[in-house]
């Protein structure tokens, strides 16, 4: 069988790991190996049985010795850097008759605007053999649009629905009225969510908030949560891996994202029936909405909306109904399949 090598930057796990790993179990007549650091993903890797080759960092450097090595036939390159490390391997991969596939999980804002990063991008498209973009939005923020749209094909994100459904049984989470999945960092926003729940805490006093992830702004958010007197509402569970026990026993899950190639956690939630209300960025604009949830920048509209879903039974259940009934429509699993297949093979 055909190897193909999944290059990553760091040992996290997010969600364009959790892509990796779907493509890893999911596309079958490959042998797919997962190279990154170590990290929270290789307790994840180890327990799905995905070939996992450590590296101490990703460097161009790094990758050739793999490439050497083990003479891939697919080189799969997540997100930008492990692209353009790729294009700089582009020579020895081909010498082995290998492929690269460029796979952009994220609308990075620095991609937005004339940059080193952007252009050094751009020169190495023709390298490419292919690129997948998870949405347009990442076509449509790119500074050299024109280029990337020529050349992209759009790849929606999608999640393995029936071991979701198991994970989320396999303990009993304590229950909440709002969750956050996401990891601490400022692309997600998590201040702006501390200062919702402040808002929402006015005139549900006692509601109970659960923040599921980690990262380098944990110190400035317990700040904000001890200075705003939110200590009694929100709970910091850190990161988990399996974080679905606690979306299943939530009510609402919330995303205040400042940029999002797709927004994976949402998909999640609305697969266990929970209405999404996150701000219009990126990717999330095409399957967050009115019906099944709510999809806003400005604040006094996420707290009505919010407060609504608590006080009207009707109202939440309907969007309720809808979040499950769009998640089937969104999570088109044969579709992701034969899209990656199509790739690999050059058809």
């Amino acid at each position: 069988m055909k190897k193909v090598f999944h290059f990553l930057n760091t040992g996290n796990y997010s969600g364009a790991e959790n892509v990796v790993t779907n493509i890893a179990l999911l596309v079958d007549g490959y042998d797919h190996y997962y190279v990154s650091p170590d990290g929270d993903i290789n307790a994840i890797l180890n327990e799905l049985g995905i070939n996992h080759i450590s590296i101490e960092s990703l460097s161009i450097d790094s990758m050739k010795q793999i490439i050497v090595k083990h003479k891939p036939d697919i080189v799969h390159a997540h997100d930008f850097r492990a692209s353009i490390f790729a294009a700089k391997n582009a020579k020895l991969i081909k010498e082995n008759n290998g492929k690269i596939i460029s796979h952009l999980h994220n609308n990075d804002p620095r991609m937005a605007k004339v940059g080193s990063l952007p252009l050094i991008y751009r020169l190495a498209m023709p390298k490419f053999d292919n690129i997948l973009v998870v949405s347009k939005a990442v076509i449509n923020e790119y500074v050299f649009e024109h280029s990337l749209g020529k050349k992209a094909i759009i790849l929606n994100n999608i999640v393995n629905q029936k071991m979701i459904e198991k994970k989320s049984v396999e303990l009993v989470a304590p229950s909440s009225d709002l969750i956050m999945v996401a990891r601490l960092v400022e692309q997600k926003n998590p201040i702006r969510f501390v200062k919702l729940v402040g808002e929402l805490a006015n005139v549900v006093p006692n509601i109970k908030v659960i923040m599921v992830g980690d990262g380098d702004m944990r110190e400035k958010i317990v700040n904000t949560i001890e200075k705003l007197g939110l200590t009694d509402n929100i709970s910091m569970v850190g990161y988990v891996s399996n974080p679905y026990p606690y979306v299943k026993a939530a009510k609402i899950s919330i995303l205040t994202s400042s940029w999002e190639g797709f927004g994976l956690s949402a998909l999640e939630a609305l697969i266990l029936g929970k209405p999404v209300v996150a701000t219009r960025v990126g990717g999330l604009a095409g399957f967050i909405n009115e019906v099944n949830g709510l999809l806003s920048d400005d604040d006094e509209e996420i707290v009505e909306e919010i407060i609504k879903l608590f006080s009207d039974n009707d109202y939440y259940k309907a969007k309720s109904n809808a979040a499950l009934a769009s998640s089937t429509r969104i999570n088109n699993i044969e579709g992701f399949i034969s899209t990656i297949k199509k790739v690999y093979e050059g058809i």
